[in-house]
């Protein structure tokens, strides 16, 4: 209960400070109810009516441009975006196990490994932005959020969150869209997305609106606000650029469902390793699996230690 109210404090505090009375109702109300379908619902819509009351001049702006969805003719030598802060030496044998499995199946697209050392060379971010991410105002989570939309903007290719393991080549056809992320046929209601995008897969060519839009935001509410209204802001903004700029929606439309489940992997991660299991992910048919990699030890027969270790030395 005292961690509770706690929260609640401080949640007050920082909405009534930086955002409005309706998100802190909803932030509140979902406290209290130990974060509930339906509240916590409630605040994602509070969290992305503010977003859209502030940002609506940049909606307008992209409905009223002339934006057109870019294309690559140099489809094959769009890259693959991987960022570790600490570099390939510090990896953990889980993530560095779903990085050689990005490169064994890159389908020839050049991997890029980002790190504190090199990213720099790749993008810049205004000082101000820095300057929270060195105190520890902005979370490196967030950061990462803002580089690969700066990354996508500029260069365009596919990023891929480290604790994405390949199962299977990487299918050359994710390149011809203008736009790409994972995308399910049924719908979510729990996820911000709907299951319509993620946000640990995604990707397309450079200079998309998507991509301008989002980052155009990032760079504006860094200078203008401290906290990110929500651990999964990336989200709501993504949802304003789909629910509100036509091109955005329309190319969004268009990507594919993906083919099999990319959450088996995570749904099994501690079960143990059996031939039945083995075949199942096969015939899953998935390329990518998203993998909850900061996890306890699992059992030396279980999946995390299989795609740790055995998979890792072949």
């Amino acid at each position: 209960m005292i961690i509770k109210i706690k929260r609640i404090i401080l949640t007050v505090y920082k909405c009534l400070r930086y955002f409005n009375f309706n998100v802190c109702y909803a932030k509140i109300k979902c406290i209290l109810s130990n974060d509930s379908l339906k509240a916590t619902i409630k605040k994602y819509n509070a969290e992305y009516n503010f977003l859209k009351k502030r940002y609506q001049f940049l909606i307008d702006k992209y409905n009223n441009e002339d934006c057109c969805s870019n294309v690559n003719n140099e489809k094959e030598l769009l890259p693959i975006w991987v960022f570790w802060w600490q570099g390939l030496d510090k990896m953990p044998p889980i993530i560095k196990s779903c990085y050689d499995s990005k490169i064994a199946h890159s389908n020839g697209h050049p991997i890029i490994l980002l790190t504190e050392d090199n990213y720099s060379k790749y993008v810049e971010f205004p000082k101000v932005i820095l300057k929270q991410l060195e105190s520890g105002q902005l979370r490196i989570q967030h950061f990462a959020d803002m580089l690969r939309i700066k990354l996508l903007r500029e260069y365009g290719g596919m990023w891929m969150d480290a604790s994405i393991y390949c199962n299977r080549d990487i299918p050359e056809d994710f390149f011809d869209y203008s736009v790409f992320s994972l995308k399910n046929s049924t719908d979510n209601p729990y996820f911000i997305s709907n299951d319509k995008w993620t946000t640990f897969l995604i990707g397309g060519h450079s200079s998309h609106p998507i991509f301008e839009f989002i980052d155009d935001i990032f760079m504006d509410y860094c200078k203008n606000e401290k906290p990110f209204i929500d651990y999964f802001m990336f989200d709501e903004i993504i949802a304003l650029a789909y629910n509100n700029i036509n091109i955005v929606k329309s190319d969004m439309d268009m990507i594919p469902f993906c083919k099999g489940d990319y959450r088996w992997l995570s749904k099994h991660i501690k079960s143990e390793v059996t031939d039945e299991l083995l075949l199942e992910m096969k015939n899953n048919n998935s390329v990518f699996y998203k993998i909850p990699w900061k996890m306890e030890h699992c059992g030396d027969k279980s999946f995390f230690e299989y795609i740790a270790k055995e998979k890792n030395n072949g």
